[in-house]
Protein backbone atom coordinates (compact mmCIF):
# COMPACT_ATOMS: atom_id res chain seq x y z
CA UNK A 1 0.00 0.00 0.00
CA UNK A 2 1.41 3.42 -0.94
CA UNK A 3 2.07 6.12 1.65
CA UNK A 4 -0.70 8.25 0.13
CA UNK A 5 -3.20 5.39 0.30
CA UNK A 6 -2.24 4.71 3.92
CA UNK A 7 -2.91 8.32 4.88
CA UNK A 8 -6.38 8.29 3.36
CA UNK A 9 -7.60 5.19 5.17
CA UNK A 10 -9.60 4.84 8.35
CA UNK A 11 -7.85 2.77 10.98
CA UNK A 12 -8.64 1.28 14.36
CA UNK A 13 -5.78 0.81 16.79
CA UNK A 14 -6.73 -2.04 19.12
CA UNK A 15 -5.11 -2.53 22.52
CA UNK A 16 -5.37 -1.48 26.15
CA UNK A 17 -6.89 1.99 25.89
CA UNK A 18 -6.04 4.46 28.65
CA UNK A 19 -8.49 7.27 28.00
CA UNK A 20 -8.20 10.43 30.14
CA UNK A 21 -11.85 11.45 30.44
CA UNK A 22 -11.14 14.54 32.59
CA UNK A 23 -8.31 16.14 34.55
CA UNK A 24 -8.98 13.78 37.46
CA UNK A 25 -10.44 10.64 35.87
CA UNK A 26 -9.07 8.02 33.51
CA UNK A 27 -11.03 5.28 31.78
CA UNK A 28 -9.23 1.96 31.26
CA UNK A 29 -10.53 -0.28 28.46
CA UNK A 30 -8.61 -3.56 28.55
CA UNK A 31 -9.71 -4.56 25.03
CA UNK A 32 -10.41 -1.28 23.32
CA UNK A 33 -9.79 0.52 20.08
CA UNK A 34 -9.21 4.07 18.92
CA UNK A 35 -10.76 4.72 15.51
CA UNK A 36 -8.81 7.30 13.51
CA UNK A 37 -10.33 8.89 10.43
CA UNK A 38 -8.63 9.51 7.11
CA UNK A 39 -7.87 13.07 8.22
CA UNK A 40 -6.06 11.84 11.36
CA UNK A 41 -8.75 12.84 13.82
CA UNK A 42 -10.09 10.49 16.47
CA UNK A 43 -13.58 9.39 15.49
CA UNK A 44 -14.29 7.01 18.35
CA UNK A 45 -12.90 5.22 21.37
CA UNK A 46 -14.65 1.87 21.77
CA UNK A 47 -14.77 -1.13 24.05
CA UNK A 48 -14.17 -4.17 21.83
CA UNK A 49 -15.96 -6.43 24.28
CA UNK A 50 -19.21 -4.55 23.58
CA UNK A 51 -21.60 -5.95 20.97
CA UNK A 52 -21.58 -2.78 18.84
CA UNK A 53 -17.80 -2.86 18.41
CA UNK A 54 -17.90 -5.46 15.62
CA UNK A 55 -19.90 -3.08 13.43
CA UNK A 56 -17.49 -0.21 14.11
CA UNK A 57 -14.42 -2.35 13.37
CA UNK A 58 -16.00 -3.67 10.17
CA UNK A 59 -16.27 -0.08 8.93
CA UNK A 60 -12.54 0.67 9.01
CA UNK A 61 -9.95 -0.06 6.34
CA UNK A 62 -7.43 -1.59 8.73
CA UNK A 63 -7.28 -2.78 12.32
CA UNK A 64 -3.79 -2.33 13.75
CA UNK A 65 -3.49 -5.00 16.43
CA UNK A 66 -1.61 -3.70 19.46
CA UNK A 67 -3.27 -5.90 22.06
CA UNK A 68 -1.10 -6.02 25.16
CA UNK A 69 0.18 -2.50 24.47
CA UNK A 70 -1.15 0.79 25.84
CA UNK A 71 -2.90 3.27 23.57
CA UNK A 72 -3.49 6.78 24.91
CA UNK A 73 -5.76 8.75 22.58
CA UNK A 74 -5.88 12.50 22.37
CA UNK A 75 -3.72 15.50 21.89
CA UNK A 76 -0.30 15.18 23.45
CA UNK A 77 1.70 18.37 23.71
CA UNK A 78 5.24 17.02 23.88
CA UNK A 79 7.13 20.16 22.96
CA UNK A 80 9.27 22.14 25.40
CA UNK A 81 10.86 25.54 25.29
CA UNK A 82 14.57 25.34 26.08
CA UNK A 83 14.40 27.72 29.08
CA UNK A 84 11.65 25.49 30.56
CA UNK A 85 13.76 22.33 30.27
CA UNK A 86 14.83 22.53 33.93
CA UNK A 87 11.16 22.37 34.96
CA UNK A 88 10.34 19.14 33.12
CA UNK A 89 8.09 16.99 35.31
CA UNK A 90 7.20 19.78 37.73
CA UNK A 91 3.79 21.29 38.32
CA UNK A 92 1.90 18.13 37.40
CA UNK A 93 -0.62 19.01 40.10
CA UNK A 94 -1.35 22.45 38.61
CA UNK A 95 -3.28 23.66 35.57
CA UNK A 96 -0.96 25.11 32.92
CA UNK A 97 -1.98 28.73 33.52
CA UNK A 98 -1.12 28.42 37.22
CA UNK A 99 2.13 26.54 36.62
CA UNK A 100 3.59 28.97 34.08
CA UNK A 101 3.59 32.16 36.20
CA UNK A 102 4.36 30.31 39.44
CA UNK A 103 7.24 28.08 38.35
CA UNK A 104 8.57 28.79 34.90
CA UNK A 105 8.08 32.37 33.78
CA UNK A 106 10.13 34.13 36.50
CA UNK A 107 13.33 32.12 35.84
CA UNK A 108 12.62 32.04 32.11
CA UNK A 109 12.52 35.83 31.97
CA UNK A 110 16.17 35.88 33.10
CA UNK A 111 17.18 33.92 29.97
CA UNK A 112 17.52 36.77 27.52
CA UNK A 113 20.26 37.38 25.05
CA UNK A 114 22.83 34.90 23.73
CA UNK A 115 25.06 34.88 26.82
CA UNK A 116 22.29 33.94 29.24
CA UNK A 117 20.52 31.58 26.85
CA UNK A 118 23.50 29.43 25.84
CA UNK A 119 23.49 27.13 28.91
CA UNK A 120 19.77 26.14 28.94
CA UNK A 121 19.72 25.72 25.16
CA UNK A 122 22.77 23.43 25.27
CA UNK A 123 21.14 21.29 27.98
CA UNK A 124 17.81 21.09 26.17
CA UNK A 125 19.38 20.12 22.85
CA UNK A 126 21.34 17.13 24.20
Amino acid sequence: MSAMAMRSSRRAYRGVVVNPSSLTETELIEDGAVVVGADGSIEAVIDCSADASAEVLAGVDEVVDRRGEFIVPGFVDAHAHAPQYAFTGTGMDLPLLEWLPKDTLPPQSRVSGPNNAQRPYNKAAR
